[in-house]
């Protein structure tokens, strides 16, 4: 038997500092910091909802997921806002554009699409991660399948070959294959 109170508290430490009752009456700002590590708690916000039956993750899954999809794009074409590294050097290119730190949000979004797939948000939301999808595997993705950084320290992936990238991006992959059922993906 599941023991509800060891799942809570071993979802709150997961969460370095998540705050149940910011999330839970949805007014934290989404100020703790870059948006990739609130996302790490908005999924535990999503787990805790599901496992101890809290109604109200959805809405703080949406909300989450409303603000990825209108802050894409704002460091670079398609990609979701990291929260950080947006200064540009003098020929534009930003500071930093990270692909595992983008998957991280991107992950939210599928896990959304999967939790509420009654959502009548989830074709703004695949739409999303199709676009940011595509643009990884066209800009940052090696011959032979391997994604790179992305942008660092304003350098257009100087690593070719990055173990977090691919760690983070290949869980967006299958999810979004297993969502729309295109086998390109998988």
């Amino acid at each position: 038997m599941l023991d509800y109170d060891v799942v809570a508290e071993g979802l709150h430490r997961l969460t370095r500092w998540f705050a149940c009752h910011q999330i839970w009456d949805n007014t934290m700002a989404f100020s703790q910091g870059p948006i990739f590590e609130e996302a790490y708690e908005i999924r535990a916000a999503m787990i805790a909802g599901r496992v101890l039956h809290l109604d109200k993750a959805r809405t703080v899954a949406h909300a989450f997921c409303d603000r990825a999809v209108a802050s894409q794009g704002v460091t670079e074409d398609n990609m979701y806002f990291m929260g950080y590294g947006n200064q540009r050097n003098d020929e534009g290119t930003p500071a930093c554009s990270c692909v595992a730190d983008a998957s991280s949000t991107a992950q939210v979004l599928i896990d959304a699409i999967q939790a509420y797939p009654d959502s009548v948000k989830n074709q703004a939301y695949i739409r999303s991660v199709r676009s940011f999808i595509d643009y990884v595997l066209t800009t940052y993705a090696t011959e032979d399948g391997v994604i790179g950084v992305g942008i660092l320290n304003h350098t257009v992936n100087p690593w070719p070959e990055y173990w977090c990238a691919n760690a983070l991006f290949t869980p967006i992959l299958v999810g979004f294959g297993e969502i729309t059922g295109e086998k390109k993906y998988l």
